[in-house]
C-alpha cells in the first residue's frame, strides 16, 4: 500500500506511524501523536539512534 497524499482516516493514521512516516509529514500529525508517543518510542520508529 503506497503512501499518498490524500488525508489518512484515524485507523490508517496509526498504520502509517508503525510503518514509519518521513518526519516532514509527520508535522502534519504532530497534534495527534504528541501526546501518545514518547521520545524512546519516536526513535524507535524513526530509527534514530546515536549510540
Amino acid at each position: 500500500m503506497p503512501l499518498t497524499k490524500r488525508h489518512p482516516s484515524k485507523g490508517e493514521r496509526k498504520n502509517l506511524f508503525k510503518k514509519g512516516i518521513v518526519p516532514s509529514e509527520k508535522k502534519h500529525y504532530n497534534n495527534n501523536v504528541k501526546r501518545k508517543f514518547t521520545q524512546e518510542e519516536y526513535d524507535e520508529i524513526y530509527g534514530i539512534s546515536e549510540g
